[in-house]
């Protein structure tokens, strides 16, 4: 089954922050991928780079050690839009945020319904938690939060797969929009995480499918309470 997809992974640290980002709205002809990280006391890092092709980043950044961020794809059927982190650790505790934005989108348009997908593994050391999110913002403004679609908070070392309800939007055929994933993580200390987020935008017939297998789901069960 073909889909749109926007998919965000995170291996090794990142997560959801409710910081104020949100830059002015943009507008490119092509839409740009753009990779934000930001810690308290340090300037923020910022790199883009237009679709489907993207940005990475590898190196220190404030406390934290990345062995590679990368982003790429977009929402065209057959591709996905998604961020890579690998091994990001620190080794002094720290509060650390990735932004993965993607500015200039056309296309879906209608009404689309997003489904997000929290994922968090290996999580090791002093780790207190990781926190991811995703939006979606009809201004097209770079790391624009301005409606929220899904999020999901593991808490210590718990690890595991949560996933958020769908979230009909009604996209624009005439202005571009963006799509925003944003990672934090918080350590206390030493410690590191490998995490992920999928953002997908399935095709209409797939929906419709849904639909009809709950509606039937429902049918035998009034059956089975006539029986009773």
């Amino acid at each position: 089954m073909k889909r749109k997809s926007l998919k965000s992974t995170l291996l090794g640290a990142a997560i959801c922050g409710a910081i104020a980002l949100v830059g002015t709205p943009v507008a490119h002809a092509t839409p740009v991928i753009t990779i934000t990280l930001q810690e308290a006391g340090y300037a923020n890092y910022v790199t883009q780079s237009p679709a489907p092709g993207g940005p990475y980043y590898n190196g220190s950044f404030g406390t934290f050690t990345i062995n590679k961020i990368g982003s790429s794809g977009d929402l065209l059927p057959a591709d996905n839009f998604s961020t890579n982190s690998i091994n990001t650790s620190t080794s002094a505790g720290g509060t650390l945020y990735l932004y993965a934005s993607e500015t200039g989108i056309t296309s879906p348009t209608g009404i689309q319904s997003f489904l997000s997908g929290f994922t968090l593994n290996q999580p090791s050391g002093a780790l207190s938690s990781v926190t991811e999110t995703t939006y979606y913002d009809a201004s097209n403004a770079l790391n624009g939060m301005a409606t929220q679609l899904g999020t999901a908070t593991f808490l210590g070392l718990s690890s595991g797969i949560q996933n958020s309800a769908p979230v009909a939007i009604n996209l624009s055929s005439t202005n571009p929009y963006s799509i925003t994933e944003v990672f934090k993580i918080i350590a206390d200390g030493k410690g590191s995480d490998n995490a992920t987020i999928t953002m997908q935008v399935p095709e209409p017939g797939s929906l419709v499918l849904m639909g009809t297998g709950l509606l039937g789901l429902a049918a035998i069960m009034r059956r089975k309470r006539r029986r009773a």
